[in-house]
């Protein structure tokens, strides 16, 4: 199977269809906050990320995500999102807004984990041409 016949089936055949109609129950916005909070909640600050990597083959983040380093000092580090799979699968999936609360958010916890502030006004998930994200050292 590909990396996208893979998230068609995971996200776009399965996940999605069962979270927009857990929507359609409680209400969009509601899950969106839910999904959030669970989202912060599981990823900071537990080891979840070095579970989820420990399961990822080696060609993973090369077939999912298109990103270029634009500044890596000890200080500030930006990339610059150019492609990504789950962006693709939510978006086309109209579920944008669950997709960012479910997996784009997840960046901030792990941010915070890491002692690290993220600043990130554009993403793919909301539509825009790229993600930029923007780590700087917290004091």
């Amino acid at each position: 199977m590909s990396f996208e016949q893979v998230f068609n089936f995971a996200y776009r055949d399965s996940l999605i269809p069962q979270l927009l109609t857990v929507s359609r129950q409680i209400g969009r916005e509601k899950l969106v906050e839910m999904l959030k909070n669970a989202t912060d909640e599981i990823w900071f600050p537990t080891d979840m990320q070095n579970r989820f990597e420990a399961n990822l083959s080696k060609g993973f983040w090369s077939n999912v995500l298109d990103m270029e380093t634009l500044q890596k000092t000890p200080d500030l580090r930006i990339y610059k999102v150019k492609r990504c799979l789950w962006a693709k699968t939510f978006r086309e999936a109209d579920a944008a807004d669950i997709g960012y609360a479910l997996l784009c958010y997840t960046d901030y916890a792990l941010a915070r984990s890491q002692n690290k502030k993220l600043e990130r006004n554009t993403t793919l998930m909301q539509g825009h041409d790229c993600c930029i994200l923007k780590y700087t050292k917290e004091d």
